[in-house]
């Protein structure tokens, strides 16, 4: 947050399925497809002028596409779309003496969008070898 100018805040929680079309030597890398469920409490996103609410829920369909950076990490690229459902949506204007002049409040907002672009730093998690005698 920059003197209430630019603002992107979110408290979320997100569950994801994905399947992956083809897996090369590293794992989970490739094209993938999947279903996912998010949960935000709160959010607020501006740039000169902006919208808040106490939250959403979004349910829907991603796609992406993840390569390996090294030995155990992978860098993924993923677009989520669905239906988006939030209760109360407030739209502010452009900040004028430090504080964000409120327009407009809708409430029971639904409709089908995007609801994520996501670049994502994936740890592969390996298990020891045992060590032969």
């Amino acid at each position: 947050r920059l003197n209430n100018r630019f603002a992107l805040q979110t408290i979320q929680g997100s569950i994801e399925g994905r399947y992956w079309f083809r897996q090369g030597r590293n794992p989970l890398t490739g094209w993938s497809v999947g279903v996912y469920g998010t949960y935000c409490s709160r959010f607020d996103i501006q740039w000169n002028s902006g919208y808040q609410g106490d939250g959403f829920w979004s349910a829907g369909l991603s796609s992406g596409y993840s390569l390996p950076i090294s030995k155990s990490f992978n860098i993924g690229f993923s677009v989520m779309g669905g239906f988006l459902y939030s209760p109360e949506v407030r739209r502010y204007s452009k900040p004028r003496d430090g504080h964000l002049m409120w327009e407009e409040t809708r409430y029971d907002v639904s409709r089908l969008t995007l609801t994520q672009v996501r670049v994502d730093l994936v740890w592969l998690l390996k298990k020891n070898k045992p060590v032969s005698k």
